[in-house]
């Protein structure tokens, strides 16, 4: 937030954050960052150390995000995604669980997704105050088309992906009877359908998380997506 500061406040709902909008004094970030960073790695060296390892990947391409890589188009959504993926492998690390190919290639695509869900509204927002621009970044309006076929077609191959999991050998050892879990796809077309379709509508909020939390409707289709999975264990 300190490096986006600027951008921040010229931003349509940026401008609200703490630091942007001078509800936090600058100062409390600057002692915070490192001083938070410490801790961080101070608590993370209770844990296995492949968390530890995980930690400072994340950290090191956080850092080279918010410095520089955030500037490029579409190469900003894919690190988004590749940190929302660190994060699994990071909670897999800590409880010293091995992170599968199928669950890292499924989440990659779903937060491939989000991130452009993210990008699709900051260009909604960006066209209904007449600007062109995002600044800081390297999309124009003009993106806007392209942004949201990527972004739908990513959540189509993660639904696709998903089939081919519930075939897949492995599958078969660890689901009875694993055919149940073909209800789940239905669900997740709803739950990234319905985000795209309010995308595209223009209501929905600028960060999916948010949305994701405080609309009913998905919650709803989330724990479906749960129930359906613990009933095929």
């Amino acid at each position: 937030d300190l490096l986006d500061l600027n951008n921040d406040r010229r931003h349509p709902s940026k401008h609200m954050r703490p630091f942007a909008s001078g509800d936090l004094s600058l100062i409390f970030g600057m002692l915070g960052s490192p001083l938070l960073l410490l801790l961080a790695f101070i608590v993370a060296l209770s844990l296995p150390q492949g968390f530890v390892v995980t930690l400072s990947i994340y950290w090191l391409i956080t850092a080279s995000y918010s410095l520089y890589l955030k500037r490029l188009v579409v190469v900003d959504v894919l690190i988004l995604a590749s940190l929302y993926c660190i994060r699994v492998v990071a909670g897999s690390a800590a409880i010293a669980v091995t992170t599968t190919f199928w669950l890292l290639a499924f989440s990659l695509l779903l937060f491939i997704s989000l991130a452009l869900v993210k990008r699709v509204t900051e260009l909604n927002n960006l066209r209904a105050s007449g600007k062109q621009i995002i600044a800081g970044r390297g999309y124009t309006v003009s993106h806007y088309n392209l942004l949201s076929g990527m972004g739908i077609g990513s959540s189509l191959f993660a639904v696709l992906l998903f089939v081919f999991y519930i075939r897949s050998p492995d599958t078969l050892v660890l689901y009875s009877p694993p055919s149940l879990l073909y209800l789940v796809c239905p669900l997740l077309l709803y739950i990234m359908g319905r985000a795209w379709l309010l995308v595209r509508r223009e209501v929905l909020h600028e960060d999916p998380i948010i949305f994701a939390i405080t609309d009913l409707q998905t919650q709803l289709a989330v724990a479906l997506s749960g129930l359906v999975v613990w009933l095929a264990i």
